[in-house]
């Protein structure tokens, strides 16, 4: 007997929380909530996503020229080119300067744009659902460019 009436508790409390639920807010409400967050995000996707398409097809120009004239000339390094600079070690000042800098760069393997250190270590950005769609369909979007470039220059 204790038992079925431990399971009549249970489903009073079960019934309890869906009901609670239920009644959080009206579908009025709710559309009104989502519609300002979706207007919000769409106008700023939409220039992001122009700017992302900029700097693919910019890159795509940059390897063009950088692959043209990589096929044709011979390395500058062992033809007496520009030097580099020996290395010295830094001062602390000087590596937390640079490390203080943070910067958005594309990253053209994954056509996405990427936080990153002065340093060149890749940080990782927090967002919403919705811009981490909005970063999927653009990454989408460049992997295809990048893919009929490809086709492309196979051709």
């Amino acid at each position: 007997m204790g038992e079925h009436h431990h399971r009549h508790k249970k489903r009073k409390h079960e019934d309890h929380h869906s009901e609670r639920k239920r009644h959080r807010h009206s579908e009025k409400k709710h559309k009104r909530h989502h519609s300002r967050h979706e207007s919000k995000s769409s106008t700023s996707s939409a220039n992001d996503l122009e700017e992302l398409k900029r700097l693919a097809k910019l890159y795509n120009k940059k390897e063009e020229k950088k692959h043209d004239d990589a096929s044709t000339t011979v390395s500058k390094t062992h033809s007496g080119g520009k030097q580099r600079a020996p290395m010295i070690p830094q001062t602390k000042e000087d590596y937390e300067k640079q490390r203080s800098v943070i910067r958005h760069e594309y990253d053209p393997e994954t056509g996405r744009m990427r936080l990153v250190r002065g340093s060149g270590e890749i940080l990782e950005s927090l967002v919403s659902r919705d811009q981490h769609r909005q970063i999927n369909k653009t990454a989408t979007m460049t992997d295809g460019m990048t893919f009929q470039k490809h086709v492309n220059r196979g051709m």
